[in-house]
């Protein structure tokens, strides 16, 4: 995308706005239009809602006008002639630890004007993540016994234009490309940069067929279809240059808790993790490879859990589809009955099954459709469980579906006679104010991996 090229305070409409380029490093860098304005709060939340597994948006507040330049009209918006245009909205983010920026915000401004602030130079800019717009628009995509690359290849093919920035698939013939990974970690995918850590691997097949029309379907609807058939996490994940529909079908990273008061380390299980203090005092840029950290300044998650292990999950009859033998039966009045069961949890109970609800009800017409209903109907129960708020020095590049190994505290100290809790993050909040320390909060829960999810199949007839 071109540089924004608009007038400077007291210009005459032929200098180009300078972009704001700070000696220092900062904790954030913030770009409107791929121009860096300078900015005083900044806020990014990445939930774990909405019509896509992620979806973020942000808040800036900015200066205008600073060292003689206007940065209010790097917004085209600002200016009526120009308001059907987009405006972009980027943010990158330092880590507290490696001191590495990570590109935590790539969305679409949805509104500026002036702050709450006192001062009334000081503006203020929000905007959403490109994930916020796929139920507004209307698809017409016929899936068949498609795999899971196919689906994503549709949906980006869908968006093409939608944004002013490109959006590529981590699975499929985007992510075919040739050298595709390079020796930095960096994937060249459909031509854009993407951390190679966003380039999906897995490629499930679906038998069932969906002809979504655009008089009833959004591409939200697509995407829900394709997430809950392949039991995957689907989301739009920003890059420098756009945006990447990438997919995971478990946890994709894990953090070792320091807590900054006190000389305390919780390694996380089943690394290669070395012990490293961190106190108060210590450098913010310790060696901490090839694990990631996150610096505790508070923790109140609870140990509690919601009172569910077990969800039931109920096919269609093969009758009602008008199949002969795929699932390996001859009669037509039978379906697939498929009970996911959290074990850990299970034995916890006594081996009661404690179920959200009586059952889903699923449309998949085999019994691999039906148990993957039944594990994510599992998975947002237990995800509903919250269990708290960890307070963070700011740590990036975390995202839900992430955990966090902490010890649980007690009047601000950690127990150190209990074991660590495994916790998985629900929603992330970067917080980095005017003044004052950046910080990342993180709200979470009971941590669901597949590993722990067993199911059971049976066969029953209708009527019984």
């Amino acid at each position: 995308m071109p540089k924004a090229t608009l007038r400077p305070v007291g210009g005459d409409g032929t200098d180009p706005l300078v972009a704001h380029n700070p000696s220092e490093a900062t904790a954030s860098r913030v770009y409107v239009n791929e121009l860096r304005i300078p900015v005083a709060d900044v806020d990014v939340h990445i939930r774990n809602e909405g019509p896509l597994a992620i979806t973020r948006y942000a808040e800036v507040e900015f200066p205008s006008p600073y060292n003689g330049q206007d940065y209010l009209d790097a917004f085209r918006g600002s200016r009526p002639s120009l308001q059907s245009d987009w405006d972009t909205l980027r943010i990158e983010l330092r880590d507290t630890v490696t001191g590495e920026y990570h590109t935590e915000f790539h969305g679409l401004v949805t509104g500026v004007g002036s702050s709450a602030s006192d001062n009334d130079r000081i503006y203020k800019a929000r905007a959403r993540g490109p994930g916020h717009f796929l139920d507004k628009q209307a698809t017409n995509i016929k899936l068949d016994e498609f795999d899971l690359a196919y689906g994503l290849d549709r949906i980006t093919d869908a968006l093409d234009g939608v944004f002013p920035f490109p959006v590529v698939s981590a699975l499929g013939e985007d992510a075919q490309a040739p050298q595709a990974t390079d020796p930095e970690g960096q994937a060249n995918v459909g031509g854009i940069g993407v951390p190679s850590q966003y380039v999906a691997e897995e490629n499930p097949r679906i038998g069932s067929k969906k002809h979504f029309r655009a008089n009833r379907h959004t591409l939200a609807d697509v995407v829900d279809y394709v997430a809950e058939k392949t039991g995957a996490d689907i989301w739009l994940q920003p890059v420098e240059d756009g945006a990447v529909l990438t997919t995971v079908s478990d946890v994709t990273h894990e953090y070792r808790a320091h807590y900054l008061d006190q000389q305390s380390s919780e390694s996380v299980g089943g690394g290669s993790s070395r012990d490293i203090s961190v106190t108060a005092g210590d450098s913010a840029e310790a060696d901490t490879t090839p694990e990631r950290v996150a610096q505790i300044i508070a923790n109140d998650a609870l140990s509690e859990l919601r009172p569910v292990n077990s969800a039931v999950a109920k096919g269609q009859a093969e009758a009602s589809y008008g199949a002969d033998t795929d699932i390996g039966l001859s009669v037509t009045n039978q379906y697939a009955k498929v009970t996911a069961r959290h074990e850990t949890l299970y034995e916890r109970a006594g081996r009661t099954e404690l179920t959200p609800g009586p059952y889903v009800e699923s449309d998949g017409q085999n019994a691999e459709e039906v148990a993957n209903d039944a594990v994510s109907a599992l998975k947002e129960a237990l995800r509903g469980a919250t269990g708290g708020d960890m307070t963070t020095r700011l740590v990036a590049p975390v995202l839900p579906f992430d955990t966090i190994r902490a010890k649980p505290t007690c009047r601000g100290q950690s127990l150190s006679d209990t074991d660590p809790l495994t916790y998985e993050v629900h929603r992330v909040h970067h917080h980095i104010p005017n003044s004052g320390i950046p910080t990342t909060t993180l709200n979470v829960g009971v941590a669901v991996r597949d590993e722990d999810i067993v199911t059971e199949r049976s066969w029953e007839s209708v009527g019984t």
